[in-house]
């Protein structure tokens, strides 16, 4: 349990952290948004795109009606530049009448006029979806594109006058400049009235524009509009020039109303701007690559801390079965001479065999001093680990070797082994010299125990590059078990399965191993042909 609340606590203390961050940053774009919804760039631009129109003298209503549309344009640009801020707007321009002249439209077709008092060319666009029914939108649409995916440039000849600022056809031809016959002819029932003059335009060639002043029209939109139309209210009944509101001020949503009195060619309009905004949902888009990554290596991290906690934790359990198994072996092994000092003392006591008593004191004495090596040992091994700080310094494995064979002459000679001793000399290597001689002591003694009378044991020194010396101890004798190769080096295992033995303490070879393991040497044990070798390469 102690374990699980580990592993939560470190997941979130991963992903806790990675939250705040995603919060800050939406925080901050939030703000950023909320900013640039408080002052739109595409009102300053209108308003500074408008500022030219407020000068001059208009010669005639086709003049006037010219530079409205220009004015449309620019109505239209601010539009744009608003919905790609992430804004949704309504840009209404309106006469002193309070009649909005911007409608929305989506087929214009764009018409130039010469005016011949002062000799310029006029653009003039005229809102065919405004007089033509669908059918015959359609119709005029495919012969401005005619199947091809770029549009194209045909002839059109119209009649119209101006009335409030809009040009109102009353007949419009349509021909291809390469054919010489009219394509098509359409007539409205649009007559001039209160003095308007209708006007003839010549066979010109033009294109055809397909766009919307409100590029994201929706209910948004209307509501955008219903903010303006309140605004001009104030505006007027408070006799102001300018008014400006911001309403829903939030991290949600965010409206603002500005309304302006305007000027155009001495005549009065009024300029209605509504607009609308999501700040939060902004935020979220623009950040979302962010958002991704962050979650990306949330997992990442997570999956990270899971494996690593898992090997962790197997290493822990592997730890405490080996801590469990010592213990156990530990206390087996001490068992049997605590026994055996236990019934020579009693014996003692009750004075049985009184002339057997120096023996027995020989026997208590032995077993006293097996307990205190097994102690030592435990010890020994409790405080090696592969963390352990070494010393390193250089030393001459061969005098190493010597020094430590020296120490087990007698034994040799008692079992009558012949030694075979294969050294180079001049081998200079790194290491704490204690350690590797508990290591070459703990090697020979096992070769000593487990080599029959009469027996071999070959001790050899070899250098395979510049880089690398290999001792090996090899001694005859019958093999390991190859399942039980691998366990060797575990306390107290033998490989007969018979994991206590009464005469060795079972810790030697866990001892050399945690040695070489701090020294960063490769080690080793297999079955020869002779018998079995021990080696050890730095």
């Amino acid at each position: 349990m102690r374990r699980v609340k580990i592993f939560l606590v470190t997941v979130l203390g991963i992903l806790i952290p990675l939250v705040l961050v995603a919060c800050v940053m939406t925080d901050a774009e939030v703000k950023s948004q909320k900013i640039k919804m408080q002052n739109p760039y595409a009102i300053t631009y209108l308003m500074k795109q408008l500022k030219p129109f407020s000068n001059g003298y208009i010669y005639s209503d086709w003049v006037l009606c010219a530079n409205i549309n220009h004015i449309y344009r620019y109505i239209y640009t601010a539009n744009i530049m608003l919905s790609e801020s992430g804004h949704y707007s309504s840009v209404l321009l309106l006469d002193s009448s309070l009649d909005i002249i911007n409608e929305p439209s989506t087929v214009i077709l764009p018409i130039k006029i010469l005016d011949t008092l002062i000799h310029l060319d006029y653009d003039i666009q005229l809102q065919l979806d405004e007089y033509c029914s669908d059918e015959q939108l359609n119709h005029i649409l495919t012969l401005f594109h005619n199947g091809e995916n770029e549009p194209k440039k045909i002839e059109v000849e119209l009649y119209g006058f101006i009335d409030k600022w809009k040009l109102i056809p009353q007949m419009i031809s349509f021909r291809d400049d390469s054919v010489s016959d009219t394509m098509l002819t359409l007539e409205f029932d649009n007559s001039p009235t209160n003095g308007m003059i209708s006007k003839h335009i010549e066979w010109q060639q033009t294109e055809l524009w397909v766009q919307s002043l409100y590029p994201n029209n929706n209910d948004n939109t209307e509501e955008c509009q219903k903010m303006a139309l309140r605004e001009l209210e104030i505006l007027v009944s408070d006799n102001r020039i300018s008014y400006s509101s911001n309403e829903n001020n939030g991290v949600v949503r965010f409206e603002g109303s500005y309304a302006y009195e305007v000027n155009f060619y001495g005549e009065t309009f009024y300029l209605l701007i509504g607009t609308r905004g999501f700040p939060l949902r902004i935020a979220i888009s623009n950040l979302m690559p962010i958002y991704i990554f962050l979650i990306v290596l949330a997992l990442f991290l997570s999956l990270l801390v899971t494996y690593i906690f898992g090997k962790t934790l197997k290493r822990q359990m592997a730890l405490e079965n080996a801590k469990q198994n010592l213990l156990n072996a530990a206390a087996h092994d001490f068992k049997t001479p605590l026994s055996i000092i236990r019934n020579y003392c009693e014996g003692l006591l009750e004075k049985i065999n009184e002339d057997e008593k120096e023996r027995y004191y020989d026997i208590i004495q032995d077993e006293t001093t097996r307990i205190k090596e097994s102690a030592s040992k435990l010890l020994e091994l409790s405080q090696l680990s592969p963390e352990v700080g070494i010393k390193f310094r250089r030393h001459y494995l061969s005098e190493i070797v010597r020094s430590v064979f020296a120490q087990y002459r007698k034994s040799f000679k008692q079992k009558n082994i012949d030694v075979e001793l294969s050294l180079l000399d001049n081998i200079l290597i790194s290491c704490e010299s204690l350690g590797i001689e508990k290591v070459l002591s703990n090697f020979v003694s096992n070769a000593i125990r487990h080599t029959n009378n009469n027996g071999m044991i070959k001790i050899k020194t070899s250098n395979e590059d510049t880089y690398s010396v290999t001792f090996s101890i090899e001694n005859s004798g019958s093999h390991i078990p190859s399942d039980s190769i691998k366990h060797i080096w575990d306390a107290y295992y033998k490989a007969d399965n018979t994991r206590f033995n009464s005469e060795r303490t079972g810790i030697g070879l866990s001892i050399a191993k945690r040695i070489l393991i701090a020294h960063g040497f490769q080690y080793g044990v297999e079955n020869t042909e002779l018998g079995i070798r021990f080696w050890f390469s730095t």
